[in-house]
């Protein structure tokens, strides 16, 4: 798998830039894999069938007030009932990665894979952890491999496209994109997709991409470039009101956004927009 040179064409609109659409992305991944909540087999030990089902438990907390702070501190609780296996590490690393201890969550991915299981799942985790630190071909390396191991796994192709959006490549994202809902839709996907056709002035797509998100997974309204992107291409359809809502309901899940900057242009943005509207 190989990708064209970099492109750096822009949308000619107000952009997500590179360091926003960095972080959005990388939160975009780590919702839709790292911490996907998977049913464990039968036969799988009693230990792991326990962990999973609190594992579960902490995911239907973070649909409300739960920092990530405190669900890793819940997760690390359970260590001794639960360590000892890759599904634990791979869990661990996952809730390091919402809480922003990237270095953790690279020990716990690397410990996971020496335990053997959830190979693909912790590789896709190591691919978001060198992402966020901007090592962008060590995060390709990984995402590519995991296409070419596991073809028809679309996180794989989710993985790789953010990487993509970084570059501005995206034809190439939307490619991955959209292939990866083929094989199974995800919210995450949906969200990339979101950003990447704004960034090509799509929004109409734009629009319907993030609804999409949300229709599979509520959470996604957390992550602030996504809803950003969806915004200014509501207010590129004339949508003005809509976009104020979707602003202000996801700054009541996500307060930090306030101080965001492409956050700021967007609530600005929308409400000159309220404004010139009023009688």
């Amino acid at each position: 798998m190989t990708t064209k040179r970099f492109q750096t064409r822009g949308s000619g609109l107000s952009t997500l830039r590179h360091p926003v659409l960095h972080v959005g992305m990388a939160l975009c991944l780590t919702s839709m894999t790292i911490v996907k909540a998977t049913n464990p087999e039968p036969s799988a030990p009693p230990a792991q069938i326990f962990c999973e089902d609190q594992f579960q438990a902490l995911r239907n907390d973070a649909n409300t007030d739960a920092t990530p702070e405190r669900q890793l501190d819940r997760w690390k609780a359970l260590k001794p009932k639960c360590d000892g296996n890759a599904t634990y590490q791979l869990r661990l690393g996952g809730f390091n990665v919402e809480a922003g201890h990237l270095d953790e969550a690279r020990i716990a991915f690397e410990s996971g894979l020496k335990l053997g299981g959830s190979e693909k799942e912790l590789r896709l985790g190591l691919s978001d952890v060198e992402f966020r630190q901007g090592h962008l071909e060590a995060a390709w390396a990984l995402a590519s491999g995991l296409i070419d191991a596991h073809p028809d796994w679309a996180p794989g192709y989710s993985a790789a496209a953010q990487v993509q959006l970084v570059r501005h490549q995206f034809d190439e994202a939307i490619h991955n994109l959209e292939h990866a809902n083929t094989l199974t839709p995800g919210s995450g996907a949906f969200q990339l997709l979101a950003m990447a056709y704004y960034q090509q002035r799509r929004p109409r797509e734009a629009a319907a991409a993030m609804q999409r998100a949300l229709k599979l997974d509520r959470s996604a309204l957390k992550n602030t470039q996504a809803v950003c992107a969806t915004a200014f291409s509501l207010v590129q359809l004339g949508h003005v009101p809509e976009a104020d809502q979707l602003l202000k309901r996801h700054v009541l899940l996500r307060p930090s956004a306030a101080d965001v900057p492409q956050f700021k242009e967007a609530t600005t943005l929308v409400g000159h927009r309220l404004e010139s509207r009023a009688p």
